[in-house]
């Protein structure tokens, strides 16, 4: 049986005819890195906790933020509303306003109370004097 020998690292690695291979090393890792086919995993659970924690915070800080923008914008738009609402009633209030001093119309039928037109009253008032 003739064998090939190939030195890797702290490993001697020989193959025979039927292409079996064989590992003789003295480095235990390396050893456990072959028969399980990975290296040792150890688990830092400092690392685990503070990346965990740091993902949490941070998703934390990103639903607060979110919850707290939207309450200022419905608030806002709240406002928005009412001030749209607001003008409008007074826009309604200054055209009611505006139709009642120029037309004519009856206050009080039975004192005989009348309104007319500014502008047809101060007429009335200059030619009259």
């Amino acid at each position: 049986m003739s064998a090939d020998h190939h030195k890797f690292s702290r490993a001697t690695v020989s193959i025979n005819d039927k292409n079996d291979a064989s590992i003789e090393t003295s480095d235990q890792e390396l050893a456990n890195a072959i028969t399980l086919g990975v290296n040792d995993d150890i688990m830092d659970f400092k690392k685990l906790i503070y990346w965990s924690g740091l993902g949490v915070g941070i998703v934390a800080t990103v639903v607060i933020i979110w919850i707290f923008a939207s309450q200022m914008f419905f608030e806002q738009s709240k406002a928005n509303a009412t001030a749209t609402s607001t003008y409008y009633s007074i826009d309604k209030l200054t055209e009611d306003a505006n139709n009642h001093i120029q037309s004519y119309g009856v206050l009080n039928a039975e004192d005989g109370v009348y309104h007319m037109p500014i502008d047809a009253a101060i007429e009335k008032i200059a030619t009259d004097e």
